[in-house]
């Protein structure tokens, strides 16, 4: 068989175990009876976009959301497929995870055919296990295998968040340095998109175990149930990550305010003692006749010793007042 290209990433039928390659030729032929197929596309690509808007056989409105530019995780049924789109962690190259990458997959009873942009991991795997053998039996199984890849991934970056988030409630109660709070806004910013997409994936997952689908069994479910309870797991643990970034927040500028509240008292006290001192001198230092001490080698030390007994007296009666 001829082997996928370009805009097919790639394109398996799947009849009795075993998984064979297809290209655009045998795309255009009916499947093998019993068997089932999965079609992957480049929606970047001119070709896969014109092949799924005119020669799929997928409804117009299906087509269009398969390949629209922003999605936001959900699930529904239209005609004889379903429209299913997820979110995973990005693990390309010079990525930020929590940028995640969307997957949208259209489902039949023989056919699942998925769209993407960037590559995902996910995908990458299922592909593999094809290769070897190893791949879904039927189209429930490659949902779940989708499913359980993407949530797989969650976990570890969660866990990551919340140890950062620990090294930065010690460093902030320790010394409450100005450089934390830009890393504790940074890891604000990686948590909100996150949360952004596991919300609406969690009840994706939801109205897909309760869809009445011919390709999910009772079994079936029940690993998509599991599926969905790991993810309102990680969404409460985003939320509670969430809560005490905003505590930790309100703790630095407390922390912060009070810094320079005693910076500003210290000033003030200093600006206290300095200014009786300062109207002494520049009362001395007038360009007139009659200054005391002008004409006496003595002068100097006087006034120095004076100085000094002023501010001496200043700080005995800011002790007094419990001011220092």
């Amino acid at each position: 068989m001829a082997k996928p290209h370009g805009s097919l990433n790639c394109a398996f039928e799947i009849r009795g175990g075993h998984a064979f390659t297809l290209g655009w030729e045998e795309l255009a032929q009916a499947p093998s009876p019993k068997a089932w197929r999965w079609i992957h596309l480049d929606r970047s690509r001119q070709e896969a976009r014109a092949w799924l808007r005119g020669r799929s056989g997928v409804a117009r409105v299906a087509a269009d959301a398969l390949l629209a530019d922003e999605t936001r995780p959900r699930f529904t049924t239209l005609d004889d497929g379903a429209l299913l789109i997820l979110r995973g962690i990005n693990t390309n190259a010079d990525a930020s995870p929590e940028d995640m990458v969307s997957v949208r997959i259209w489902i039949e009873k023989n056919r699942i055919i998925t769209v993407q942009r960037r590559s995902l991991r996910a995908i990458a795997e299922v592909k593999a296990s094809l290769e070897s053998g190893d791949g879904p039996k039927t189209p429930g199984d490659f949902v779940i295998r989708i499913a359980e890849a993407l949530t797989d991934r969650v976990g570890p970056l969660i866990e990551t968040l919340d140890d950062r988030l620990e090294d930065l409630e010690t460093a902030i109660t320790e010394d409450g340095r100005s450089d934390h709070r830009a890393e504790l806004i940074a890891l604000r910013r990686s948590a909100i998109p996150l949360r952004r997409y596991l919300s609406p994936q969690r009840e994706a997952l939801a109205h897909l175990i309760a869809a009445p689908v011919a390709w999910l069994d009772d079994l079936q479910r029940a690993h998509l149930r599991e599926v969905a309870d790991r993810t309102i797991r990680f969404v409460e643990d985003l939320d509670a990550v969430h809560e005490r970034a905003t505590l930790l927040h309100g703790e630095f500028a407390n922390h912060l305010s009070e810094r320079i509240n005693v910076n500003i008292y210290v000033l003030s006290i200093v600006a206290a003692v300095i200014l009786p001192l300062s109207l002494v001198t520049g009362l001395l230092g007038a360009n007139v006749g009659g200054i005391p001490g002008e004409s006496s080698p003595w002068g100097f030390a006087l006034l120095t010793l004076a100085l000094a007994a002023i501010a001496a007296a200043e700080v005995w009666i800011l002790k007094r007042l419990d001011w220092i």
